[in-house]
């Protein structure tokens, strides 16, 4: 899957590691590694995307650092990674 960046690039390491422990909460996966799909990282942020499909709804995916401080454009996720939607309350 293909999806895009939503998140300012002013959000700072606090916000990010919310956004993941969002994620997680809401998450039925229990792996520990970025969703990029060449990627074996462990995720370390969790960030907000986008889907080509559905452009009104936020999403959060977790990734690692790298890839999270670096998204400025398209990225393909791993087959089966869980977008999370942003609007769920805790």
């Amino acid at each position: 899957m293909i999806v895009s960046n939503v998140s300012d690039g002013l959000i700072n390491d606090k916000a990010k590691q919310e956004w993941l422990s969002y994620w997680q909460h809401f998450s039925a996966q229990h792996n520990k590694y970025c969703s990029e799909v060449n990627c074996v990282a462990e995720h370390a942020h969790g960030v907000l995307v986008k889907t080509p499909n559905d452009e009104q709804q936020l999403y959060v995916i977790p990734l690692c650092k790298a890839h999270s401080e670096n998204l400025d454009s398209s990225l393909e996720i791993a087959e089966g990674t869980e977008v999370i939607p942003a609007n769920l309350t805790l």
